[in-house]
């Protein structure tokens, strides 16, 4: 077929394609839709869409379309048959948009191109580090339904998860089957960026990157209360600004004051007033109250 009779063909194809209702999944304030008409992808711009799930779309021109309707399960089953499948790795989950790694990164890469995470719209019904089926449009990964290749890793699953939700992220070492390793990882830095946003993960942050480990918080207004282990084994309790970490109370005896100091940087003269054998406990904090449980 000369490349005439080609453009003539794929011309027809189109004209057919607007001319008739079409599915397609959507997602909350979702603006364009893709559609792929004999391997031609275009974009149609749909306003801003409400819900999430899969339509029956009617084109109004060929940028733009409305969504007409929901789409039943037959027309949702024979819309996912058209598209190639894969299975992927569940490494964070939100409403509409989760994110997934390929289980067989090695072969997902060679034949689309992905490499590493992407988004996943559309996941339901699963757990992180869940295997699922996940159909592609050429530009999007869609949700199609749970799967089951690691059903056999659901111990090491429930352990990886267990981790995950700790408090102390450095010591959320953990034996990884093989074919979960690259989720894991995907997983476990998600959730370090994620707690870093909180003002316990900054916290949490600041201490793990001096050897540091977070015991508890306590939060009295714009005063944080940390109860925090050297990488000595020696506990301390300090009290810093909610907004900078500044040291309201540092716990031990400072003779240049505590102000100019924050949490991470303590944590070094601590380190170092250890090593020398300079720690001096002090005791009452005004910022809490009343005498404490302890001396420190």
């Amino acid at each position: 077929m000369n490349s005439l009779n080609l453009i003539q063909k794929l011309s027809r194809q189109e004209e057919q394609f607007f001319c008739r209702d079409f599915v397609s999944p959507f997602v909350e304030n979702q603006t364009s839709i893709v559609v792929k008409v004999e391997g031609v992808v275009y974009r149609l711009r749909v306003g801003s869409l409400s819900g999430a799930g899969l339509g029956i779309f009617k084109p109004t021109s060929k940028s733009s379309a409305m969504l007409v309707r929901e789409a039943n399960f037959d027309e949702i089953e024979q819309y996912f048959s058209k598209l190639p499948k894969l299975h992927m790795i569940v490494v964070d989950i939100r409403d509409w948009v989760s994110v997934g790694v390929p289980l067989n990164a090695s072969v997902v890469k060679q034949k689309i191109g992905l490499d590493g995470s992407a988004p996943v719209f559309l996941v339901k019904d699963v757990e992180i580090f869940d295997d699922i089926r996940v159909a592609f449009d050429g530009v999007n990964f869609w949700f199609v339904e749970p799967s089951f290749l690691t059903m056999d890793l659901l111990e090491q699953k429930e352990t990886m998860r267990k981790k995950l939700n700790s408090n102390n992220l450095n010591a959320a070492r953990v034996k990884v089957p093989k074919n979960l390793q690259v989720a894991w990882d995907v997983a476990l830095q998600k959730r370090k960026e994620e707690l870093e946003q909180t003002v316990e993960g900054k916290i949490q942050a600041a201490l793990e990157s001096t050897n540091a480990k977070l015991d508890s918080i306590v939060a009295r207004g714009d005063i944080i209360e940390v109860k925090w282990i050297n990488n000595s084994g020696q506990p301390y309790t300090t009290c810093v600004k909610r907004d900078d970490l500044t040291v309201v109370t540092a716990g031990i005896c400072m003779n240049d004051g505590h102000s100019r100091f924050d949490l991470k940087s303590l944590v070094s003269v601590v380190s170092q007033g250890e090593k020398k054998n300079k720690i001096f406990r002090v005791g009452n904090n005004p910022h809490l109250g009343g005498p404490d449980d302890e001396e420190w």
